[in-house]
């Protein structure tokens, strides 16, 4: 290669670089607008269900009467129900684990239209008090800004996947304050292995949304726990236990809100009032237990500065554990990380207070046990342990208590995956027989069929031919395949020049193939798929295999040679190593 090549190729994924990064500075500023937005709408239909009051949410509910806690979330059930089962594609609600599974099977495109509706019904469910969070839907929303952008701009694969990373990386930084845990969730959990390449265009995005949100006034943080500090270093043992029964508190949530989803599908109620009917269920118990209902960010506040007795706590964790599950379950539409700070809140302060109470002297403030019990569910429940670090570290300005974190979360993820092996999107997308751990050359082949590489080098031998016909048509031409069909082309088996040599020698010369002919251990149809042909080489042994059109008429179209296969799956592989450099 000359050395104006070699530049060529060099410049070419600089130029490209330089280019999504302005494509994603300009998403940026557009997600941020529009997140900004959706929490707008979430406060104003707060105000329209339930009335405006300068109190917090869980004291304002209490002073109404009880007949408007229970009419509000029924009410925003049945427009929810209505809305879904009307405009949303297979009357369903839509999140993060669609964002991963559009990224992992569709080349990320993902509907700007049900993304403004996702980010309507989610509005619209939070704000009537469903037990659910925001980020969900805003990393939805980005996403779906994102994958339109990429369309509009024609962008190829890599390019565009890589601005829906960015998409979800800005919505998270500026509904969230968290420019890094934006970062590090946009790679840690919708890219996976494709960050390397989207790493500039997402930190540009979430830099440039965070700075938006900032300049608007949204400067979201948890409390000022900068204040608190460790007291002793003991202590990093109860952290690590409180990070352990934080894990297992994170698989109860996950899997009830699973169990929900099911009890409520096999129930065979329609899909247009099943939120009104859990909107129901959530006002009953918000009458006595307002706490549950809504986002719920008041009572984490309040909880940090020991506002609530160690029962209550536990009570209204049991109950915020019932209302998300009823909230998923009945068809709200929402995020699940704000129900998991809640849980994780209320746990972590049990124990602060518990300790507290018998070690005053040597047991730091309860609000870092409730920061702790945050870190240890929130990374279960989302599967980013990483970014669940950088966050708390982003919203407390503490690095002492990040390093609480830490431990927390490492015990938390040793224990939960021991007992359940997904976080809750990845268990949503299992349930669809989606793999988001699968190698990129493995979906690449997957996306090619056998027929795509197969051979018409073969010789179709009539059942009728004799052997000595056929030894002397193979001679001819050594190199092709011998294959007997019938009058319509199906096959009814193969024949080696070994068996037609043997049966001449013996005198059977002047029979016919089929006396010899058996049938093939291995034949494909032509819309197998490469990656399952090669599953199927592995114990193959010969030259080729023969392709037919499909299982019922047999009609042999080609043969596929072993090569072909591995030479598939070799440019398979460079052309995902070559994604992931940005080269492609």
């Amino acid at each position: 290669m000359t050395n104006s090549a070699r530049a060529k190729v060099t410049a070419t994924p600089l130029f490209d670089s330089i280019r999504l990064a302005v494509f994603a500075a300009i998403l940026g500023a557009i997600v941020a607008y529009a997140a900004l937005a959706f929490l707008l709408l979430i406060e104003a239909l707060t105000t329209l269900f339930f009335g405006h009051s300068d109190t917090s949410f869980y004291t304002m509910l209490d002073e109404l009467p009880p007949w408007r806690v229970v009419l509000a979330p029924t009410v925003g059930g049945v427009l929810v129900g209505l809305f879904v089962w009307r405009w949303m594609p297979e009357r369903k609600n839509y999140g993060p684990a669609d964002v991963m599974e559009a990224i992992q099977e569709h080349d990320g495109h993902v509907n700007l239209k049900t993304g403004l509706g996702s980010a309507l019904v989610s509005a619209v469910s939070i704000g009537a008090g469903a037990s659910l969070g925001r980020y969900g839907p805003a990393v939805y929303l980005g996403a779906a800004i994102s994958s339109w952008l990429g369309r509009l701009l024609k962008l190829e694969r890599g390019q565009r996947i890589a601005l829906v990373g960015s998409g979800v990386a800005a919505a998270i930084a500026a509904s969230f304050n968290a420019p890094l845990g934006g970062i590090l969730f946009a790679t840690e959990v919708m890219l996976g292995g494709r960050a390397l390449r989207s790493f500039v265009p997402v930190t540009v995005a979430a830099v440039v949304g965070t700075a938006i949100a900032r300049t608007h006034g949204n400067d979201f943080h948890i409390s000022d726990l900068s204040v608190h500090t460790i007291v002793n270093l003991h202590e990093y043992v109860m952290f690590a236990a409180t990070g352990a029964a934080g894990g297992l508190l994170a698989v109860a949530l996950m899997k009830s809100m699973s169990l929900s989803i099911r009890w409520v599908n096999n129930t065979g109620l329609p899909v247009w009032i099943r939120p009104m009917i859990g909107g129901l269920l959530l006002g009953l118990i918000g009458t006595q237990f307002p706490h549950v209902l809504g986002l719920g960010d008041e009572v984490i506040w309040d909880s940090y500065a020991g506002a609530f007795p160690v029962a209550l706590l536990l009570g209204l964790l049991a109950l915020k554990l019932i209302a998300t599950s009823l909230s998923i379950g009945f068809g709200f539409s929402g995020g699940v990380f704000g129900p998991s700070l809640f849980v994780g809140a209320m746990f972590g302060s049990a124990v602060g207070l518990v300790l507290f109470a018998l070690l005053p002297d040597f047991a730091s403030a309860p609000a870092i046990y409730a920061l702790v019990g945050m870190g240890a569910v929130v990374s279960c429940v989302i599967g980013a342990p990483v970014a669940t670090i950088l966050i708390a570290f982003e919203l407390t300005s503490s690095y002492p208590l990040a390093t609480a974190v830490m431990i927390s979360v490492v015990c938390a993820h040793l224990v939960s995956r021991r007992v359940f092996a997904h976080s809750h999107f990845t268990n949503q997308l299992a349930a669809r027989g989606v793999d988001v751990e699968i190698r990129r050359e493995v979906q690449i082949l997957r996306g090619m069929a056998v027929s795509n590489v197969l051979s018409a080098q073969y010789q179709a031998l009539n059942a009728s031919t004799l052997i000595d016909e056929a030894i002397e048509r193979c001679l001819r031409e050594p190199d092709q395949e011998l294959l007997v069909v019938d009058a319509d082309g199906a096959l009814l088996g193969g024949v080696s020049v070994y068996s037609l040599i043997s049966a001449q020698k013996s005198g059977a010369g002047a029979g016919t193939v089929m006396d010899v002919a058996e049938m093939p251990d291995l034949v494909l149809q032509a819309n197998t798929n490469l990656h399952q042909a090669l599953l199927d080489l592995r114990d193959f042994v010969g030259v080729s295999i023969p392709v037919i059109s499909d299982a019922q008429s047999r009609r042999v179209i080609g043969v596929i040679h072993e090569n072909a296969v591995i030479n598939a799956y070799n440019e398979a592989v460079d052309q995902a190593r070559d994604e992931e450099r940005g080269l492609r």
